[in-house]
């Protein structure tokens, strides 16, 4: 898989220094009756989550995906694939 390496981004609290933990979002916890998680649910843009490369008006891209070096289309294309389902 493409982000193996990544481990699941855990709540750690309002105190925690780890800048890849979340400070509020408890995906159990019960708000208005609903937890979190069914009131909040993830989303990514896949053209712009898998496909662009982090150019801006500012300079050149600074995204270097696993992808970016992969010549032919369909591979390209298979591989942004099996990224978007790791994610």
């Amino acid at each position: 898989m493409i982000f193996d390496d990544i481990t699941a981004i855990g709540y750690e609290g309002q105190g925690s220094k780890n800048p890849l933990a979340f400070k509020y979002y408890k995906a159990d916890e019960i708000v208005l009756g609903r937890t979190m998680a069914d009131w909040t649910r993830f989303a990514a843009a896949y053209w712009h989550t898998l496909g662009a490369d982090g150019t801006d008006m500012f300079g050149w891209g600074t995204m270097q995906r696993p992808w970016s070096t992969v010549s032919d289309p369909m591979d390209k294309a298979k591989v942004k694939v099996d990224a978007s389902f790791d994610i």
